[in-house]
């Protein structure tokens, strides 16, 4: 079988199953493998073929033509290596190991966590004159009192995701059941926000949405946070994940335990937690540590 075909193939079955971000995931990687395919190689690529000297070429041309960072390329690389072990599962291919010299895994990044005086700033400001902005600010406040909240699973919430005094939702990249207090300044954004008779808690999709419609909000959002970032005058590039990161950081800055922040955010691992964590300042760690340095110093 031709390896797009079967990739999209699998999208099409994850997007059925209800696992859209496994979908648009696999979609994305068969359209990088086709423009390499189209640059580098003679007709379709048979599932057979797919072997290491291939996968090789197809990591240096999204390291060095395409010039993306290491942990995107190694994105590619592992949602393409879960697809061809579907294959080999089918036995539609025979395992040749394709993928054992190519990077598959997450490299440390600069963290995305706003620091707690750029989160005042940007709570504090007076938006009465940009709707849209404050439309944003108040979304992204939203996420960070609601332990996280990912985007997406923003988009999708309805007025039925309330009972009483909590707020309960599945994440859709995982499927796992989230429940988080409904606070008191969360009630005053929806009341502010939710329009009246949608059963959708935010106007930002259609009531039946599609995936492109969450990307074209998930731009906007990201494009009205940039501009958030400058209004408040700090070095912090706010974006879709920020809230998400400050969320977790400020959590462990202030003692609770990864475990329970990894369980509070859905996560099914407490590694993928301590990408989110930003790394505690010097000065918080010799606070810390004040005690055992006064006892033998």
């Amino acid at each position: 079988m031709e390896a797009i075909t079967f990739i999209n193939k699998l999208a099409a079955q994850k997007k059925a199953l209800g696992h859209e971000r496994t979908a648009a995931n696999y979609r994305a990687t068969a359209r990088a493998l086709a423009r390499f395919l189209d640059q580098h190689w003679q007709g379709p690529l048979i599932l057979e073929n797919i072997r290491q000297p291939l996968i090789n070429d197809f990591e240096h041309h999204l390291l060095y033509e395409r010039h993306v960072c290491k942990n995107t390329s190694s994105f590619y690389m592992r949602q393409l290596r879960a697809t061809y072990n579907e294959a080999v599962r089918q036995c539609l291919c025979q395992d040749t190991k394709p993928f054992c010299r190519v990077y598959t895994g997450i490299d440390q990044t600069c963290k995305r966590a706003a620091k707690p005086e750029t989160l005042s700033s940007l709570f504090k400001l007076r938006l009465d004159q940009n709707p849209s902005l404050e439309f944003a600010r108040d979304l992204f406040h939203f996420a960070f009192l609601g332990r996280g909240i990912a985007f997406i699973d923003m988009a999708k919430l309805k007025t039925t995701n309330i009972q009483g005094d909590l707020l309960i939702y599945r994440r859709s990249k995982t499927g796992q059941l989230i429940t988080v207090a409904l606070l008191p300044a969360m009630r005053r954004i929806i009341n502010r926000w939710h329009v009246k008779a949608e059963d959708s808690l935010f106007p930002l999709v259609p009531a039946k949405p599609t995936d492109s419609n969450f990307s074209t909000a998930l731009r906007i959002y990201n494009r009205r946070l940039t501009a958030l970032s400058e209004l408040c005058g700090n070095d912090m590039h706010l974006n879709s994940y920020t809230a998400r990161h400050s969320w977790a950081s400020e959590a462990y800055r202030l003692g609770v335990p990864i475990q329970s922040i990894s369980e509070c955010m859905g996560h099914t691992t407490e590694r993928t937690t301590r990408i989110y964590i930003q790394s505690l300042s010097t000065e918080h760690i010799n606070a810390a540590l004040k005690p055992f340095l006064d006892a033998y110093s």
